[in-house]
């Protein structure tokens, strides 16, 4: 009597609704069922289809990017690791797709299979969580001691960890076969690699609002001193209040803090919907978007073209939380968001 041999695992790391979106697409791609599919939440995040996967592994934690932050996770990355030992041990393991190679078991997985020490030498792909995989984000765009700390970490963990010299995605380390990506202009990544993931146009349920404007927070107070930031949120405040929107609606970025720029903004009120972008696109209340440097304005652009787009303070942001990295400027203005200077604001 034969034996059937084993139908084939993928496992599929994300971090955010953009890394969801690529990985569906290229599991899709690839052949998996999600009943093949084995889920790592490495955030909080809602996902429709995850309880359809075989297996899902999920991070309860609120995100962290502090030294003690990092510790907090140390349980859950040995619970994580129980489980890829034991998918590995299957033998039946043959997709791997990643965010970035940052993460501590990331990074394993990435070292592993260097070392050619991964059970059934599975395929890994990087899958874009953002307009991080539009930028030249390399070490020098985390705190310093990251590169201390994860070492060790990794060793009481009994991991492998091999500081990142290139892009954090991994998209140009040669154990990468892939980079699933919602855009190929600009992408940080060999374009022999790239593979388009397409975000559907939707069909609006609702008329926006001419006289409505929406402005989606992000966490880059985090990257800039309080200084920086200081004057870029009392100049982006200024100039929405001079473009006297009848109502202002503010959508907070769902893990880190505004930096208090919601407080400054005249005539303003909260969406008051915690669906992230891509899931509301059909009930956008407003014709006009506005954001900085935030991946919303573009993958949302992609979804809703008869919306207006708006990126503002490039030319200071980019100085001053990307240490003068304008590679973000590519994606933006090829995805038809309009651009809005700080300094020409000023002038």
């Amino acid at each position: 009597m034969n034996r059937r041999t084993p139908a084939p695992l993928a496992l599929v790391f994300i971090t955010n609704g953009i890394s969801a979106t690529m990985a569906r697409g290229a599991l899709a791609q690839d052949g998996y069922p999600l009943s093949r599919t084995v889920l790592v939440k490495q955030r909080k995040v809602d996902i429709d289809w995850a309880g359809d996967c075989a297996q899902v592994i999920e991070f309860t934690r609120k995100p962290s990017l502090t030294m003690l932050g990092q510790v907090n996770q140390i349980g859950f990355y040995r619970q994580l690791l129980h489980g890829i030992r034991r998918l590995l041990g299957q033998g039946t393991l043959r997709d791997i797709y990643l965010p970035n190679i940052d993460n501590l078991v990331n990074n394993h997985i990435l070292q592993a299979k260097r070392k050619g020490r991964l059970p059934g030498d599975p395929r890994l792909s990087v899958i874009a969580e953002g307009l991080m995989n539009y930028q030249d984000i390399t070490d020098k765009d985390r705190a310093g001691w990251r590169w201390a700390i994860k070492p060790t970490l990794a060793r009481l963990m009994r991991l492998r960890y091999t500081k990142p010299d290139n892009h954090l995605s991994g998209a140009f380390e040669p154990e990468i076969a892939r980079v699933f990506a919602y855009s190929a202009t600009g992408l940080m990544a060999p374009p022999a690699k790239t593979a388009i993931i397409a975000f559907p146009q939707v069909t609006p349920s609702i008329a926006p609002d001419p006289g409505t404007a929406l402005v989606v927070m992000t966490g880059i107070a985090q990257w800039m001193t309080a200084e920086a930031f200081d004057a870029f949120k009392y100049a982006f405040a200024k100039w929405v209040n001079e473009q006297q929107f009848a109502r202002v609606l503010v959508k907070p970025h769902p893990h880190y803090p505004s930096g208090g720029v919601e407080a400054l903004i005249e005539r303003s009120a909260p969406l008051g919907d915690p669906r992230r972008l891509e899931d509301m696109a059909a009930e956008i209340p407003a014709q006009t978007v506005i954001g900085y440097c935030t991946t919303g304005l573009i993958t949302l652009k992609l979804i809703r073209p008869d919306l207006d787009f708006i990126d503002w303070g490039s030319d200071y942001y980019c100085e001053h939380a990307y240490h003068g990295d304008r590679s973000v400027i590519a994606p933006l203005r090829s995805a038809g968001i309009r651009l809005v200077e700080m300094q020409a604001e000023a002038a």
